[in-house]
C-alpha cells in the first residue's frame, strides 16, 4: 500500500533514515567512529583503553567523549580534523573499486523517487553525504539543513523540491551529535522543524532503531497529529523503543529484507502505477506492467543477490494468476459458459489479459535464465497452470482453462528458441503434469497443445480468425498475440516469423515422438504446415532435417535428451509430421 499511497499523493510522505540505510555502503555508525577515535587518542598517549574505551576516556579526561574533544586531542587545526573524519566517510580509490562508501541501491532509488516528485523531505540521522551524492546524480541540488543555524532563515519546506534535514549534523562539522548527552536534546529551531514535518507529512521510517536518539524519539512521542500513515520498515522483530513508537503513531509495520530491496520495491510500484495512470494500461494480476516486469525479472536473473526476490516475484505472479482464473470466476456450465464464437473470443481475451504478467515473467526467465532454480520456477508456473481439476461442463470452456498455460509455454519456448537455450526448452516441454484423479503424468508439451486447448474448427469461427484459409487458426492467433510482448526477446519481424515456425515444428516433432505408441497422437501442425506446402517456403522443415544429419549427436535437442538422443527416432517423428503436412489441402 505504501507505493500506491506515494504515487497517489506525491510529496506527502517524508522519509526518516537511520544508519541501517548506509550500512550496505560500509559507512561506520557515529558510535563506531567515536570508539575508534578514543582508541587513537589512547594510542597517542601510550595507554591501553581496554576493556572499556569510554570508561578509559572519562577516567583520563574527566568528561564524556564527544567529537570536538576527541578531535582536539588528535589534531589541532580544522583542516587536520576534517581530514581525519573524511577517512571514515569518503571513499578511497580502492573503496570505489570495491564498491563501498558510495551510494547504495537504496540511496539511488530514493533519489529517483525525489526526481519524480514523490519524496521532497528527508530526515536522516546519518553524517555521510551518500544521499546528497545520489540526488546530485539525478541533477537534484537539495536544500541541506545540518546545523542549528541552518534552521533559522531556511526556505519553507513546501517551496523546496527536496530538503535533506541532517538531524545530527554533517561529518565535516565537528559539532555533530553522537554521545548520549548530545543526542538527548535538539535546538529549539530544529525541534520546531521536526515537529512541523511530523505534523504535516506522512512518515516512512527505515534503518532507525530509535534506541539511542533520545531527542528524536521524544519528538515522535510528543506529536499528537497523525494526518497521514506512518510506515515503519524493520528487519526482524522491532526493538522495545521501536515498538513503543509504532504503537503511539499507529504505524504500519513492514518487515523487510534490507533497505535496498525495500526502496527498490517502492520505486518499482510507484513507477508502474504512474505508467498505468499515464497510459490507461489494464494488465493481469500483480502490481507491475508486463514491460516493467520483464525488465525486473531480467535484472534479478543477472543479480546473484536477487534469487530470493526473483523466487518471490515469480511465485507471487503465479499464485495471483491461478486465483484470477479459478473456475468460480469463469463458469463452465450453461448459461454462463461460452458457447458462441464471440463469447469464446471474450473469454480468451480475458485469459490473455490476466496472463500478461505471467507471459512477461516466463519470457524473461527463458531468455536470461538457465540455472536450476530458474528452470524450477518456470516449471512450477507451468504445473500450476496445467494441473486443472477434472470437472464437468461445456467442453470448449473446460478445455479453455488450459489457455493461460499454453500462452506461458509458447512465450517461454519462443524466447528459449530465440536465445538458443535448448536445455531450457526441453525442461519446459518435459515438465511433468499430473493428470486429475490419476497417478499418471504427461509432459507439458503434450498437455498444453493448441489442439487440446481449442478445437481448430471452433477456432476458425473466432471473429479475429474468420479467414477460411487459416489451416491452423489458433497458431495464427498466438503468432499475432505474442509478437509485441516478445519484442524484447525477438526484435525483427522476419526473425520472429522464423523462430515461431521453428518452435512449432520442434514441438510437433517432440509430440510425434512422445506419442508414437499412442492411439491418439497429439501432433499439432502449426503455421509451418501450410508454408511447407509451398516449395518456396519449405525452409524450416528442410533446415531441421539438415541439422539432424549434419550435427548428429551434437544436435541441440539430442544433447538435452529429446528422442533419447537417437537419430532414427527423430527421423521417424519428422517423417510422421511430413506425412501429415503432405495431406493438407491446397487452397
Amino acid at each position: 500500500m505504501l507505493g500506491v499511497s506515494m504515487q497517489a499523493m506525491p510529496g506527502v510522505y517524508a522519509l526518516l533514515l537511520g544508519s541501517g540505510v548506509s550500512r550496505a555502503a560500509s559507512i561506520p555508525t557515529g558510535y563506531e567512529v567515536t570508539i575508534d577515535l578514543i582508541q587513537r587518542v589512547a594510542a597517542a598517549a601510550g595507554e591501553s583503553w581496554e576493556p572499556d574505551p569510554e570508561a578509559w576516556f572519562e577516567a583520563r579526561f574527566g568528561e564524556s567523549p564527544n567529537y570536538s574533544l576527541l578531535l582536539s586531542h588528535i589534531a589541532k587545526r580544522p583542516a587536520e580534523r576534517a581530514a581525519i573524519l573524511k577517512a571514515y566517510f569518503e571513499p578511497t580509490p580502492q573503496d570505489r573499486a570495491d564498491g563501498i562508501k558510495s551510494p547504495t541501491r537504496a540511496h539511488r532509488s530514493i533519489a529517483r523517487l525525489a526526481a519524480g516528485g514523490y519524496v521532497r523531505v528527508i530526515l536522516t540521522t546519518n553524517f555521510d553525504r551518500l544521499l546528497e551524492e545520489a540526488l546530485e546524480e539525478q541533477a537534484i541540488r537539495p536544500v541541506v539543513i545540518s546545523t542549528p543555524e541552518a534552521t533559522r532563515g531556511a526556505t519553507p519546506l513546501q517551496h523546496n523540491s527536496c530538503t535533506v534535514i541532517k538531524l545530527h549534523g554533517d561529518y565535516l562539522d565537528p559539532s555533530i551529535k553522537n554521545t548520549a548527552e548530545e543526542l538527548a536534546t535538539y535546538s529549539r529551531g530544529l525541534n520546531r522543524l521536526i515537529d512541523r514535518v511530523l505534523d504535516e507529512w506522512g512518515l516512512v521510517v527505515c534503518g532507525w532503531s530509535a534506541e539511542w536518539d533520545i531527542a528524536l524519539r521524544t519528538a515522535l512521542q510528543r506529536c499528537q497529529n497523525h494526518r497521514y500513515t506512518t510506515y515503519w520498515a524493520s528487519r526482524g522483530a522491532p526493538g522495545p523503543f521501536e515498538q513503543n513508537l509504532i504503537g503511539l503513531r499507529r504505524a504500519e509495520l513492514m518487515p523487510i529484507r534490507d533497505a535496498d530491496t525495500f526502496f527498490e520495491d517502492i520505486e518499482r510500484t510507484v513507477r508502474d502505477l504512474a505508467q498505468r495512470t499515464a497510459t490507461g494500461i489494464v494488465t493481469g494480476p500483480g502490481t507491475l506492467t508486463p514491460q516493467a516486469l520483464f525488465q525486473d525479472v531480467e535484472q534479478l536473473v543477472a543479480d546473484p543477490q536477487g534469487r530470493t526476490r526473483l523466487r518471490h516475484l515469480v511465485r507471487n505472479q503465479t499464485s495471483a494468476l491461478v486465483q484470477a482464473i479459478a473456475d468460480d470466476r469463469f463458469p463452465l456450465s450453461v448459461p454462463e459458459a461460452p458457447v458462441t464464437a464471440s463469447a469464446i473470443a471474450e473469454r480468451m481475451e480475458a485469459y490473455e489479459r490476466l496472463s500478461s504478467n505471467a507471459v512477461a515473467s516466463m519470457s524473461a526467465l527463458a531468455l536470461a535464465g538457465e540455472e536450476p532454480e530458474q528452470l524450477d520456477l518456470m516449471r512450477h508456473m507451468l504445473k500450476q497452470l496445467a494441473e486443472r481439476p477434472l470437472v464437468g461442463g461445456v467442453v470448449v470452456a473446460v478445455n479453455l482453462r488450459l489457455y493461460p498455460g499454453l500462452l506461458t509455454l509458447y512465450a517461454a519456448g519462443l524466447s528459449a528458441v530465440a536465445a538458443k537455450k535448448y536445455n531450457t526448452l526441453w525442461h519446459l516441454w518435459a515438465t511433468p503434469i499430473q493428470e486429475p484423479h490419476s497417478s499418471a503424468e504427461t509432459f507439458a508439451v503434450i498437455k498444453l497443445n493448441p489442439d487440446a486447448v481449442l478445437d481448430g474448427g471452433v477456432a476458425q469461427q473466432l471473429p479475429s480468425l474468420d479467414n477460411p484459409r487459416y489451416y491452423a487458426p489458433l497458431s495464427e492467433h498466438l503468432f499475432k498475440l505474442l509478437q509485441e510482448p516478445l519484442h524484447d526477446a525477438v526484435i525483427a519481424e522476419t526473425e520472429y516469423d522464423r523462430i515461431f515456425d521453428r518452435y512449432e515444428l520442434l514441438a510437433a516433432l517432440v509430440n510425434a515422438d512422445l506419442t508414437r505408441e499412442s492411439h491418439w497422437p497429439t501432433v499439432h501442425i502449426g503455421r509451418f504446415g501450410w508454408k511447407a506446402r509451398n516449395p518456396g517456403q519449405f525452409q524450416v522443415l528442410s533446415a531441421i532435417e539438415g541439422e539432424m544429419l549434419s550435427q548428429g549427436d551434437e544436435w541441440p535437442l539430442f544433447k538435452v535428451g529429446a528422442f533419447d538422443g537417437e537419430l532414427p527416432r527423430a527421423q521417424e517423428a519428422l517423417a510422421k509430421v511430413v506425412a501429415i503436412v503432405s495431406r493438407l489441402p491446397w487452397w
